[in-house]
């Protein structure tokens, strides 16, 4: 995605918290759309130490939650469950 000049929730999380290395490292790669191994290796090293990554997966559980809690309304069948079970397979399948 960052290649691509994405802009993720954990980019964006580490963009508020990993200070100038950080936000240097984001925003030269989506300018160049470019980024060395070794900058990689960095950029992966401060989505860990900020815990960037964990605040994405939270946040996507949080709007999962949300998101069945609005199916509940729904009278029982396959189709509201196989949309509720949609949101945990999502939330299991990069993991």
């Amino acid at each position: 995605d960052l290649r691509e000049g994405k802009i993720t929730l954990p980019l964006i999380h580490l963009l508020n918290h990993g200070g100038p290395e950080a936000s240097d490292l984001i925003r030269n790669a989506v300018r160049d759309r470019d980024i060395t191994p070794e900058k990689w290796a960095r950029l992966k090293a401060l989505l860990a130490e900020h815990r960037s990554i964990d605040y994405a997966y939270q946040r996507a559980v949080e709007f999962g939650e949300a998101a069945k809690r609005q199916l509940r309304m729904f009278m029982p069948g396959p189709e509201r469950e196989a949309l509720m079970a949609l949101a945990d397979y999502v939330l299991l399948r990069d993991r």
